[in-house]
């Protein structure tokens, strides 16, 4: 049953926003928890709490961009 859900959710998913919608339509109308809304979707319960409070996905932060380091001599 597991694996069954776990391939419904991935072939049923589009965007994250399409997700966040179907968590929240599933939580008005069955009522389910967090824990189970996580297993039905096979995502972290995190963000289903993150579904529940904004109908938009946090925006993708771009990790800050650092000057590659020095290595300096090889000596044997």
């Amino acid at each position: 049953m597991l694996i069954e859900l776990e391939r419904k959710a991935a072939e049923g998913m589009g965007s994250r926003m399409e997700l966040f919608e179907q968590i929240r339509r599933d939580r008005d109308r069955e009522g389910l928890s967090t824990r189970a809304l996580a297993v039905k979707y096979g995502v972290h319960r995190r963000a289903v709490r993150q579904a529940l409070v904004s109908p938009l996905p946090p925006v993708k932060r771009r990790p800050v961009s650092r000057p590659a380091p020095s290595l300096g001599r090889i000596t044997r």
